[in-house]
């Protein structure tokens, strides 16, 4: 008798619990794709985020500088890029019988349009405080000198989005204070591009 009862107690039961369902069991999954899709443009930005560099050795009989450019940039467009970073340079000079050794330092930045998938032309602008050697009054002082670059490159790709670059940049500041030499040719390379 006991047996019977709990038997109609459980059929009883099972006709009137409410299973719980969602999605998953439903076989709904615009809510998941819209969670997805949502995460995907949250971090959208992190994949036009890029890192690179620069580096810029001059030889020359009277001078000799080394100079890095450490930049962090953004891929606004497929061909547009824009970046901004800083410069630093190891300068010395031979003037006369003395030698001339300085640091020179200060904020760039540049914008890129790929011509081709490896070609570009570029913009770029610094301002950079160095020394000013004033022979006639004997003094040394700290000044602060644009510069303004135009040319182009090409960058070797390596991996989905890195690669070397290569530019010649034609300074249109060019003047007795100017630490560049017309062209500059710089080689760097961007991680991320």
């Amino acid at each position: 008798m006991r047996f019977v009862i709990l038997s109609i107690i459980f059929i009883f039961l099972s006709f009137t619990v409410v299973s719980q369902t969602d999605q998953v069991f439903t076989g709904d999954t615009s809510e998941v794709k819209k969670q997805k899709k949502d995460k995907l443009k949250s971090n959208e930005w992190k994949k036009r985020v890029f890192f690179g560099g620069m580096v810029t050795p001059i030889f020359s009989n009277s001078a000799f500088y080394l100079a890095g450019n450490p930049h962090v940039g953004y891929r606004i467009t497929d061909k547009f890029i824009a970046a901004a970073g800083g410069t630093g340079i190891y300068f010395s000079q031979r003037l006369g019988s003395n030698v001339y050794r300085q640091g020179i330092f200060g904020p760039f930045a540049y914008t890129r349009y790929f011509l081709t998938e490896n070609f570009f032309g570029q913009v770029q602008y610094e301002l950079l405080s160095q020394q000013n050697f004033n022979l006639s009054a004997n003094q040394v002082e700290r000044m602060w000198v644009p510069y303004a670059f135009f040319g182009g490159g090409y960058v070797q790709r390596f991996g989905d989005r890195s690669g070397i670059v290569f530019s010649i940049l034609y300074n249109v500041y060019a003047n007795q204070n100017s630490v560049y030499s017309n062209p500059l040719v710089q080689i760097g390379f961007n991680f991320g591009l």
